[in-house]
């Protein structure tokens, strides 16, 4: 629990409100763990909430709201970088204006140097490493924004189906800090047009056998 420690100092020197929990109603279905003995530490400022939970001593999961809108947060770190940022750079996103009738396609605006439903994975991945992007959330229409390391070796393309192109999902490793995350690569709105300096933050290191050691 020592990064759960450090979450709630690092709330309490952010001015947030944080108290530790148990209460299920907070869970969320992506959590590894559901309904068996899990703590959660709930940190508030005003109409924002940040969530984390933690199972045995590891972690089960999180998210951030503000106002109506939510996102899962993908770790420790990531819940203690939106914690650090000022309440005055904070902007509630504007939920999407309603409309009666069938909903057609909706239009994003685009500034990409490639077409993301038919250029190669490859190719995709060499463009975006090292930059930074923004896309669109498929679920909350909300525009989420990250850095693709320069040299991210789990960097990759997945394809949810395999007979439809444009369902390729787009993982890296945030070099801004917020861990691990995944978008559908149609979602793409932005690409910068030059490298961002803190990609080259290396990735987190690989759990694995300490070498030199051997197995018993």
């Amino acid at each position: 629990m020592a990064k759960a420690e450090k979450f709630v100092k690092a709330s309490n020197d952010a001015g947030w409100d944080v108290e530790q929990s148990t209460d299920q109603t907070l869970a969320r279905d992506y959590f590894l763990v559901v309904g068996n003995g899990e703590t959660y530490h709930v940190a508030t400022r005003n109409n924002e909430q940040v969530v984390i939970s933690h199972y045995s001593g590891r972690w089960n999961g999180g998210y951030y709201i503000i106002g109506s809108h939510s996102r899962k947060v993908n770790n420790v770190a990531g819940a203690i970088h939106i914690i650090t940022i000022p309440e005055s750079a904070v902007v509630e996103p504007r939920a999407p204006i309603g409309r009666k009738g069938p909903r057609g396609p909706r239009q994003i605006s685009r500034r990409v140097p490639f077409s993301p439903a038919d250029t190669p994975d490859r190719d995709v991945i060499e463009a975006l490493r090292g930059h930074k992007i923004r896309w669109s959330n498929q679920y909350t229409a909300v525009e989420e924004v990250g850095i693709v390391p320069l040299n991210g070796q789990k960097t990759r393309l997945d394809d949810d189906d395999i007979d439809e192109p444009a369902t390729r999902q787009f993982t890296f490793c945030d070099a801004s800090g917020e861990g691990y995350r995944t978008f559908a690569l149609r979602q793409l709105t932005y690409v910068s047009p030059g490298i961002t300096a803190a990609s080259n933050v290396p990735e987190p290191p690989k759990r694995g056998w300490p070498k030199g050691r051997k197995r018993k």
